[in-house]
């Protein structure tokens, strides 16, 4: 009577030993194909912001520095290698993170940290909320690790399917910047103009950013500013230019910001601001929206940013006050 008993058990532990060994198999092809192909995309998006590589120009900033300045003519224009760590929406805190994470990879090639600023750099407001998800790809890095666990964005399962399957840390955005870097490209493809009437209709309704200073922003900022100062980095606050109708629209705010930026900038302390308002903003049609470059005007800036690192280096303007860019000129 025992023996049929038996025989099923031997055949449905047959059946479950070939089910555990297919889920090894499945789990084993899939998890081989998942780190392979985010290999390929680590590598691209690396590259694309030069993180694989040591470069003495560091550029940082949002999307006015993406926009604002082609990596590969100022690597022509100055001699120099250059990484665009740069990112839609990044804010004060992303930014700090980025300058620790390149340097992190590379402690000793960056001479220049080109920073982006704006009459918004010091309000957190107006900006992604998002943005902590293009370091995703990265979370095995120290400085970006810690930085994620400190924004708790993410929950349990969450952080542990990523851990697991690497692909799942890119998004949309990433994958298209790694497409991008293993392709080689950094070109802008902005070629419109800024629509100046519809800018004076929003102006006029109140539809726009305005412009807000917060102190927390602020100290983060002097902290990054002394962060460099200590390694002997020199920082220049590049400010791209934005339409000179927007500028307008809170003139009293707008100068304040101005000013604040002025006051960081001191260069017996290795720190310059390079304001490009003054020349261009009302250069419209370098513009391809009131706040971003198009082809042409990032041309153009490339082309002046250049010129003045060059400067800079000659030790043409160590004493100058601001705005290096005027300055040069004379």
């Amino acid at each position: 009577m025992m023996l049929p008993l038996l025989e099923d058990l031997r055949q449905d532990g047959s059946r479950v030993r070939r089910r555990l060994w297919r889920a090894a198999l499945f789990m084993t092809v899939l998890l081989s194909t998942d780190f392979a192909v985010w290999t390929v995309l680590a590598r691209g998006l690396e590259r694309y912001f030069g993180l694989d590589a040591g470069a003495e120009i560091l550029l940082i900033g949002h999307s006015h520095t993406v926009l604002g300045v082609d990596k590969e003519r100022l690597e022509t224009l100055t001699g120099l290698r250059v990484a665009k760590y740069a990112r839609e929406g990044a804010n004060m805190a992303d930014r700090e993170v980025m300058i620790r994470h390149y340097l992190e990879r590379h402690p000793r090639s960056v001479q220049f940290v080109v920073f982006g600023v704006d009459a918004h750099s010091f309000t957190a407001a107006g900006l992604s909320k998002n943005s902590y998800q293009l370091f995703l790809p990265f979370m095995a890095d120290p400085t970006v690790r810690d930085f994620l666990a400190a924004q708790k964005a993410l929950s349990g399962l969450e952080w542990g399917v990523r851990r697991v399957l690497r692909t799942a840390r890119f998004n949309e955005t990433t994958l298209a910047l790694a497409v991008r870097g293993l392709q080689g490209n950094w070109q802008s493809y902005k070629r419109g103009q800024v629509d100046l009437a519809r800018l004076e209709k929003q102006i006029a309704n109140g539809d726009f950013r305005r412009i807000a200073f917060e102190a927390t922003e602020q100290a983060r900022f002097e902290a990054l500013r002394e962060f460099l100062r200590a390694r002997g980095i020199r920082l220049i606050l590049a400010y791209y230019p934005t339409v000179d109708v927007l500028n307008r629209a809170e003139p009293e705010r707008f100068a304040q910001a101005m000013a604040l930026l002025a006051g960081f900038a001191n260069p017996e302390q290795g720190v310059w601001l390079l304001d490009y308002n003054a020349e261009y903003a009302g250069r419209h049609e370098l513009f391809f929206d009131p706040i971003h470059l198009n082809v042409d005007g990032q041309a153009v800036i490339t082309e002046r940013l250049a010129r003045d690192l060059n400067a800079l280096r000659a030790g043409n303007v160590e004493r100058q006050p601001l705005p290096v860019a005027r300055a040069m000129e004379r």
